[in-house]
């Protein structure tokens, strides 16, 4: 049985490892435009393609407006914009409206702030090493 905290580490370090990439996207959401049948593929096979772990589309679960691929764990559904996970698919950040989001540092969902360093919730904004400039 896979542990939701496992994946959840698993989840993080894909990501990272994305957003740390030469060549790669730089922030979560343009990981889920484009990359995130890679990033699912990838957190999948690193998990060691559990079979309590589905790999899903939107368009596997009846979506017609966007393709999206994301993983689902005991009833939680996750992408490299919501570590923490939902329990409802198709709120997942890329299918809502608006600039929400999920925190790139913690995975909480929040209205995204898009900042050189990603998407922040207000904590982890506050926790983030700032040079200071003395003139």
């Amino acid at each position: 049985m896979t542990s939701l905290t496992q994946l959840q580490t698993v989840l993080r370090e894909v990501r990272d490892e994305f957003l740390e990439g030469p060549e790669l996207p730089i922030t979560s959401r343009q990981i889920n435009n484009g990359w995130c049948a890679d990033f699912a593929t990838i957190v999948w096979e690193r998990m060691g393609s559990p079979l309590d772990l589905h790999f899903y589309s939107d368009e596997d679960l009846g979506g017609a407006e966007y393709t999206h691929t994301f993983l689902e764990l005991n009833g939680l559904y996750f992408d490299s914009q919501c570590i923490e996970g939902v329990d409802d698919w198709t709120q997942l950040p890329i299918f809502l409206e608006g600039e929400v989001g999920c925190c790139d540092q913690c995975g909480k969902i929040v209205a995204e702030h898009e900042t050189e360093e990603g998407a922040l919730c207000r904590g982890c904004w506050n926790k983030r090493e700032v040079e200071c400039v003395v003139s």
